[in-house]
């Protein structure tokens, strides 16, 4: 057969159909029927009535981070799998930057090293350096306990940095350098007992062998090899540096003496306390040979130059301190952790690998809400409100219902094919159960309406004039004008022109169409037809009302 043959024999068939159902309006006009069996009835009930738009979007968590490499690395472990639960500051990778430790390490060494400078110039620990005030001055104290000799401040005095103030000597001990030739040494040890007959006394002063060196030096005449030591002597109160006597080593049972004599070095202990600054000797209050405790003040130092050296030190500090916390912030960066509880949607690093700045390292979401973004016609978001509620279902979760809520309406919309579309957000409670990327269907209820008027909405025609019902009554069909209100995709609520218990015609009986047809055809057609159907009969919705379905 030819195309243009079928065409035509399309035609006639449709010819057919439309005469068909024609046929059957005039019959029924007519009353060649009974009404009650052509005639698809309802009744005119009370209840409630929702309308909503509908759609279909994605679902997407409200709260979701993707996680960055803050700097370029390797990757030294990953922590987590997909699919994973974690909490808020949990690690989620570590890398590694090995110039970084190294530049961190040689800040530290900086700080310290300004703290050294610190208490060195203000005369304190390093402990307390920083505390010390710039205009209060430097505060010495004694560094040990002793009697203060080689005083040469007074006060009001300038004093230079390095310059020798006083110093404090400890006289309960002496000390006296001498030298051990390799004969000496394989008889004796450290800790052997010594003692000492001075020229200038009688008798004997005992001590101790102490600090013997492992490594022989030239002797002072250089004709041979000696090992350094010294011998440490209580002093009754007599020796003095300088002293001279011959020196005795215990020696398994014997006494082994020294093949020359030696002097006192120096006292047991003793200290020299120095300025640390260029500053003015503002207080003095040492006294020359009397004995002083450890930490017992000698000396107040001030005046302008103390105070700048000692804010430029601290400056100094300050400055180096920031840095090496900034490479610390750093550091502590490299340990990527996740800033909320949710789940691992990605992983998207291994251990060992390398990564560049901002390189992706993991993806986290919450399940807790998910929103949906849903494209909504323009003939239909004047009807959509901020914080409507929304029902969801997802063909993922088929039995299950979710609520949710219109947070926002966007006012621009976006040009497609035909219609524009404005976005509609909606945040669904998740509960846990949904996923990111889950395909969702939305109504969102936009007018409700409790004890209404209702009728099938196939009941409702749409005339010029406005909208009518047909009632059948006593076996005869009369039109009646009715107010429609919200309309669904099953039900109309009727304001006015209707009462509850009526029957309304919802279209003609399927099973009587046939027959009517071909009794409409056997009879010649007159008289004028009712109004026809215009819902449920090929006709168009009532309108215009809100509907979604």
């Amino acid at each position: 057969m030819s195309v243009v043959r079928r065409i035509l024999a399309l035609l006639a068939i449709l010819g057919m159909v439309a005469a068909g159902v024609f046929a059957v309006r005039q019959h029924l006009a007519r009353g060649g029927t009974s009404h009650e069996a052509l005639y698809a009835t309802a009744q005119v009930t009370q209840g409630s009535i929702q309308a909503e738009v509908s759609g279909s979007a994605t679902l997407q968590p409200v709260e979701s981070v993707t996680l960055s490499a803050p700097a370029p690395g390797k990757v030294e472990q990953v922590s987590v799998h997909q699919g994973d639960t974690v909490q808020a500051e949990q690690v989620i990778a570590v890398m590694e930057d090995p110039q970084l430790s190294q530049s961190i390490t040689q800040a530290q060494l900086k700080v310290h090293a300004d703290l050294e400078t610190l208490a060195a110039a203000t005369g304190t620990s390093v402990g307390q350096a920083q505390d010390v005030s710039p205009e209060h001055g430097v505060t010495l104290a004694a560094p040990q306990a002793g009697r203060i000799t080689e005083l040469d401040v007074t006060a009001g005095a300038p004093v230079t940095a390095g310059e020798v103030l006083a110093k404090i000597v400890d006289s309960h001990t002496v000390v006296m350098d001498i030298d051990l030739v390799p004969y000496d040494k394989r008889l004796i040890a450290e800790g052997d007992a010594a003692r000492v007959h001075f020229d200038a006394f009688s008798g004997w002063v005992d001590g101790t062998l102490q600090q013997i060196s492992a490594n022989a030096v030239p002797s002072s005449d250089g004709t041979s090899e000696v090992y350094p030591a010294q011998v440490v002597l209580a002093n009754p109160g007599l020796l003095q540096p300088g002293d001279q006597g011959q020196v005795d080593i215990r020696a398994g049972g014997t006494w082994l003496p020294l093949r020359q004599e030696y002097k006192v070095t120096s006292f047991g202990d003793e200290s020299v306390v120095h300025s640390p600054i260029n500053a003015t000797a503002e207080a003095v209050d040492a006294v020359p040979n009397a004995w002083v405790q450890k930490g017992v003040t000698l000396f107040r130092l001030g005046g302008g130059s103390a105070s700048s050296a000692i804010a430029g030190d601290q400056l100094a500090l300050q400055q180096d301190e920031a840095a090496l916390a900034t490479l610390q912030r750093e550091q502590a960066a490299l340990t990527v952790r996740s800033p909320i509880a949710g789940v691992v949607s990605a992983v998207d690093v291994a251990a060992a690998q390398q990564v560049g700045a901002n390189g992706q390292i993991a993806s986290v979401y919450s399940p807790d809400e998910m929103t949906l973004t849903l494209p909504v016609s323009e003939l239909q978001v004047t009807q959509v409100k901020k914080g409507q509620s929304v029902q969801i279902t997802t063909p993922g979760l088929s039995g299950k219902t979710f609520t949710g809520m219109v947070t926002a309406v966007n006012t621009v919309g976006q040009s497609g094919s035909g219609l524009s579309t404005f976005d509609v957000t909606i945040a669904v409670d998740g509960k846990g159960d949904l996923l990111p990327g889950m395909t969702a269907d939305a109504d969102i209820i936009t007018a409700q309406a409790v004890g209404a008027l209702l009728v099938p909405v196939e009941a409702v025609l749409q005339q010029s004039g406005g909208d009518e019902v047909e009632v059948l009554a006593g076996g005869q069909v009369s039109t009646v004008p009715v107010k429609v209100g919200l309309v669904n995709s099953d039900e109309a609520q009727i304001l006015s022109g209707l009462s509850p218990g009526q029957t309304v015609v919802t279209g003609a009986s399927t099973g009587q169409i046939a027959n009517a047809v071909a009794a409409a055809l056997s009879t010649k057609p007159g008289g004028s037809s009712e109004s026809a159907r215009t819902a449920g009969a090929g006709g168009s919705p009532p309108g215009p009302q809100p509907t979604a379905k």
